[in-house]
């Protein structure tokens, strides 16, 4: 956990242990480790905006908005959003999903009164292999059968909108509490 706090408080990616590669036409980018990460290990932080459960409504409604990179949880009492929508080219917004088999979770760990999203590894994570996230819910639209003919968007890069299950589930470690998502 100190090896995120670290990174966290100075604003970095865990860069060289971690690059972006392009998947394909549907994925998109992912992430992938360039060494072995052993279980428990800080992988990535979620970076972005946080903002208000009602201002990320807002931000959904927006006519031709980007909403695939916000991601709901909860905290002291209420729902909040990460909106890392700008491309600021960290790697937590470039994490895919994976609902069968994911080598990460989310925690959330409180820093200087702020709320932070951190994934750390569920297992040991191989050399080049993807970092993945269950993102919850079973309602993901990438998750249906012939969603490229469907949606045709060609590539999905959502984590944990309300349309997938309201953002997964998330640990709160500082204060114990456990989160579940929408």
């Amino acid at each position: 956990m100190n090896e995120a706090i670290d990174f966290a408080s100075k604003g970095l990616d865990k860069t060289p242990q971690l690059e972006e590669k392009w998947i394909s036409s549907f994925k998109g980018r992912g992430v992938f480790s360039t060494v072995i990460l052993q279980l428990g290990d800080f992988v990535v932080e979620y970076r972005g905006d946080l903002i208000t459960a009602k201002e990320a409504e807002n931000r959904r409604n927006c006519p031709n908005a980007c909403v695939d990179f916000l991601f709901d949880f909860r905290w002291r009492g209420g729902k909040w959003c990460i909106d890392a929508t700008q491309d600021d080219g960290t790697f937590g917004r470039l994490v895919n999903d994976d609902h069968y088999n994911p080598n990460c979770k989310m925690k959330l760990i409180v820093l200087k009164d702020k709320p932070h999203l951190f994934l750390f590894a569920l297992r040991e994570i191989n050399q080049g292999e993807e970092i993945t996230y269950d993102y919850g819910g079973s309602d993901c639209p990438w998750r249906k059968e012939g969603v490229g003919e469907i949606f045709g968007y060609g590539v999905f890069r959502v984590l944990g909108v309300w349309e997938c299950g309201g953002g997964g589930r998330v640990e709160e470690v500082m204060g114990g509490v456990g989160l579940g998502g929408g």
